[in-house]
């Protein structure tokens, strides 16, 4: 199971495995997300992805630009960030690195 948690002051933090099993039923939580100018979804506590996961942050971002909403995404896990290189998204999502 994953959740979207709310950190407060416009971070949220997403917990659990982020797969083709619980992406679905994170999808209408973006709606959260929508709030604001500005939006750092922290992925310290993913404790899995696979690309399902890392569609999903990609339609996030998307969905935020146009409604012009600056996400940034911190703490990926390693596994996380090596898809993102791999397929070329560390390009397009706003990942903050340390």
């Amino acid at each position: 199971m994953a959740q979207l948690v709310e950190k407060g002051d416009g971070k949220w933090g997403l917990k659990g495995e982020l797969t083709f099993e619980t992406v679905p039923a994170l999808l209408p939580s973006v709606k959260n997300l929508m709030q604001g100018s500005a939006v750092i979804v922290d992925l310290e506590d993913v404790t899995r992805a696979d690309s399902a996961g890392l569609a999903m942050l990609l339609e996030w971002v998307f969905l935020a630009k146009k409604k012009q909403i600056e996400v940034t995404l911190t703490d990926l896990s390693v596994q996380l960030l090596a898809m993102a290189r791999v397929s070329g998204l560390d390009e397009i999502l706003p990942i903050q690195s340390h």
